[in-house]
């Protein structure tokens, strides 16, 4: 675990636009849409994903979905 630490401390902030535009996630004012397509049966037509600076991680607020560098 010690490892995935260090390589969110080392990426910081940064990590936000490497997962989003590996994803191709859309940023809508200070939200993306999920990726998850399949957990949003209509789409994510209010852009539910939200960036957490302080775990370094993205969140949907619909479906639950969390993405840090090391999932992605």
């Amino acid at each position: 675990m010690g490892q995935i630490q260090e390589i969110k401390e080392k990426l910081g902030q940064s990590a936000e636009q490497i997962i989003s535009e590996g994803l191709g996630m859309q940023k809508t004012g200070t939200h993306y849409r999920c990726p998850n397509t399949l957990a949003h049966k209509h789409g994510d037509r209010t852009p539910s994903m939200g960036w957490h600076k302080e775990a370094l991680q993205f969140h949907c607020f619909a479906c639950n979905e969390k993405i840090d560098i090391y999932d992605y």
